[in-house]
């Protein structure tokens, strides 16, 4: 159950990674 709440944590960071880089990038354009 740790583990796959690390593995949910990981892909949320990601996720909210990607979805900064975007927010970057349409607020440069």
């Amino acid at each position: 159950s740790q583990g796959r709440l690390f593995r949910k944590e990981t892909l949320d960071s990601r996720e909210l990674k990607m979805f900064a880089e975007t927010t970057r990038v349409i607020s440069k354009v």
